[in-house]
C-alpha cells in the first residue's frame, strides 16, 4: 500500500498533525504495520506513524502501556491514536539516536553490547506494584496458542532452522515444559537491538516498539536480547551483555524457553 492512498485514509484530526510532512517508510521488523518516519517541514520535530489494517494486532494494547511508562523510562510520547476505515493510525514521537543493529566498521560491538545490558536492567528496575500489563507465561501461551490456532505463525521463518518443526509441535513441547517459576519484572517483550536506540556515546537515548510489553520473566528479554545480539553482533558479545546485566546465577533453560516461544509471535 502507498502512502499516498493511506494519506486519503487519515482522519480530519490526523491530516490536521501531519499538514505539510513528508514520509519514509521504515522496512525493519517482520511485522504486518506499516511504520513511516513522518518528516516535519522544518525538519526539527519528527515523528513515527504505525498504520495496521489487520484485524488480529492493533495498537490500544501499546498505547496504553506507552502511557504508563512515559515518566519511568525514555519512550515515545503517543501523540494520536485513532481509526479511518479499514485503518489504525498511532502517532508517536521520535527517540533521536540510531537504532543499535546499525553496525559500521568504527562501531564498538563490546560498548554495545554493555549498553544493551545496562538499558535492560533500568526496565527491569522498573517497580511493577501498580502495572495492571500481563504479559505472564500463562497469557504468552494463550496467545502463542491462538496464533498457532489462526495460522499467524511465520512457518517459513522456523522451518528455516529445522524443516520438520511446526507451530503445533513447538507449541506443545512449550505446553509441556514450563518452567518451574517466574522472575517477574517489567519486560519490553521484544528486547532486540532495532528497538533499542542510541546515541553517538552508547548511552540509551531510549526504548521503541513496546506492543509486547508488560509484566513478565525477565529471561523473555535477556533471551531475545541474547538471540539479537548473536545475529548482529556476534556470538563472542553475549557472554559480555550478560556479565553486564549481572545475574549470579544464569538460567540458560529459560533464554532457550523463551527463545522457542517468541517462535510462535
Amino acid at each position: 500500500m502507498r502512502i499516498d492512498e493511506i494519506i486519503c485514509s487519515f482522519p480530519k484530526e490526523l491530516k490536521e498533525l501531519l499538514e505539510g510532512c513528508s514520509y519514509e517508510e521504515n522496512k525493519v521488523g517482520c511485522s504486518d504495520t506499516m511504520v513511516y518516519k513522518v518528516i516535519s517541514k522544518d525538519g526539527k520535530d519528527n515523528r513515527y506513524l504505525k498504520v495496521s489494517s489487520n484485524e488480529f494486532e492493533n495498537f490500544n494494547y501499546e498505547v496504553d502501556l506507552l502511557n504508563w511508562i512515559n515518566g519511568k523510562l525514555p519512550v515515545p510520547r503517543a501523540l494520536y491514536h485513532g481509526h479511518s476505515g479499514e485503518y489504525e493510525f498511532f502517532l508517536m514521537s521520535e527517540i533521536c539516536g540510531k537504532d543499535s543493529s546499525v553496525i559500521d566498521e568504527g562501531t564498538d560491538k563490546i560498548k554495545v553490547a554493555q549498553a544493551l545490558a545496562r538499558g535492560l536492567r533500568v526496565i527491569h528496575s522498573v517497580p511493577i506494584k501498580h502495572c495492571n500489563f500481563d504479559q505472564s507465561l500463562e497469557t504468552k501461551l494463550k496467545i502463542a496458542e491462538f496464533n498457532v490456532e489462526n495460522h499467524l505463525v511465520d512457518e517459513e521463518d522456523i522451518k528455516s532452522s529445522d524443516p520438520n518443526i511446526t507451530p503445533e509441535k513447538i507449541l506443545k513441547e512449550l505446553q509441556e515444559n514450563k518452567p518451574n517459576n517466574e522472575d517477574s519484572v517489567l519486560t519490553h517483550g521484544d528486547y532486540c537491538l532495532p528497538n533499542i536506540i542510541l546515541d553517538k556515546d552508547y548511552n540509551i537515548s531510549g526504548f521503541i516498539d513496546w506492543g509486547r510489553g508488560g509484566v513478565c520473566d525477565r529471561h523473555q528479554d535477556i533471551g531475545i536480547g541474547c538471540r539479537s545480539i548473536k545475529r548482529n553482533l556476534g556470538e563472542e558479545m553475549v557472554p559480555v551483555f550478560l556479565e553486564e546485566y549481572g545475574l549470579d546465577k544464569i538460567d540458560y533453560s529459560k533464554i532457550d524457553y523463551y527463545i522457542l516461544l517468541d517462535e510462535l509471535f
